[in-house]
């Protein structure tokens, strides 16, 4: 039993003994990349290959390679408050922020090394590139009233495309974005900007003033067309309704004088001395001229009677003249 136990323990020890041996074999031949990680792996302190792809990858054991990890996520960052001048000699201050990336591990291990070190050397590229690009544009491309003289996506990408070159370029670090934070204006340079805002706003007055004149002026033209084709169009359906009428009256007249043309010269008489006086005219004339004799007889003495109307006719006396008598 003595000896069985022995052999147990002995086959147990080896058991343990080959278990850590593996282990160690694992972990010392292979390392593990996670996700959006890079690595890069030396041999002797020199960069023998690297790794890009995540999982499970196999290398010497150390101290014949080493193996160093990167995060290869997003990074954000924020530059200090740049003063700078604009090629119409205005100063100013303007921030910053940056997204990158590390895209060469064997690059950014070289010439940088860790991640502070990294965001000095992007802070000095981006101060560089502003002082750079803002002296090829006014303080109008920044604060201005007039969309049209404003320029910032334009400056952006200015900023972007040197920032990013010379990243990748010198640093091995990828730039996805590069853009104004914050602008803003020394003490002693206000008052230039309000001025230039006011004169801009003025600008915009007197845009906006000229556009509703020429809009009134259009209006008023077309409202004076409209308002005299209106006009002509109804004087001339007014003239062809009254010559319709007078047509009409016309045709009514003739029909009545057809009919009876005594007693339509009996009305028109009538008309005429409506026409002619009203209450307060004083008239000396003689009742035996037209239209005037209807006042001193009947003017329709003579006439045949009107079938089925016989009409009793009586004498109309005057002041002057003694009364007429008619027959029936």
């Amino acid at each position: 039993m003595a000896k069985e136990r022995t052999l147990a323990q002995v086959c147990l020890k080896w058991v343990l003994a080959a278990v850590a041996l593996g282990l160690i074999a694992f972990f010392g031949f292979t390392f593990q990349v996670q996700e959006r990680q890079l690595a890069l792996v030396l041999r002797f302190g020199a960069p023998r290959s690297v790794v890009t792809q995540s999982g499970l990858h196999f290398r010497l054991p150390w101290p014949f390679e080493e193996v160093r990890h990167y995060d290869g996520r997003l990074r954000y960052q924020e530059s200090g408050f740049l003063e700078t001048l604009t090629r119409d000699k205005k100063n100013v201050v303007l921030q910053t922020w940056t997204t990158w990336q590390i895209s060469d591990p064997l690059k950014f291990a070289t010439a940088v090394g860790n991640d502070e070190q990294a965001s000095k050397y992007l802070d000095d590229l981006t101060t560089n590139a502003t002082n750079g690009v803002m002296g090829n544009y006014d303080l109008t491309a920044l604060v201005s009233l007039d969309e049209g003289d404003l320029k910032i996506e334009k400056i952006e990408g200015d900023l972007f495309d040197q920032v990013a070159d010379s990243a990748q370029r010198q640093y091995g670090v990828r730039v996805t974005a590069v853009k104004l934070r914050r602008v803003g204006f020394p003490s002693s340079n206000m008052a230039s900007v309000l001025n230039q805002m006011s004169a801009d706003r003025q600008k915009q007055v007197v845009r906006l003033a000229a556009e509703g004149e020429r809009d009134a002026s259009a209006i008023r033209g077309d409202a004076d067309v409209q308002a005299a084709t209106i006009r002509a169009n109804a004087q001339e359906e007014a003239a062809a309704i009254t010559a319709q009428s007078e047509k009409d009256v016309s045709a009514i007249y003739a029909a009545a004088h057809s009919k009876d043309p005594e007693l339509f010269k009996f009305l028109t008489k009538l008309r005429v001395l409506e026409a002619a006086v009203n209450e307060s005219t004083v008239l000396v004339l003689r009742t035996s001229q037209s239209p005037f004799d209807v006042l001193s007889a009947n003017p329709l003495i003579g006439r045949k009677p009107l079938p089925q109307t016989p009409a009793k006719e009586k004498a109309v006396s005057t002041p002057n003249e003694p009364a007429a008598e008619s027959n029936q």
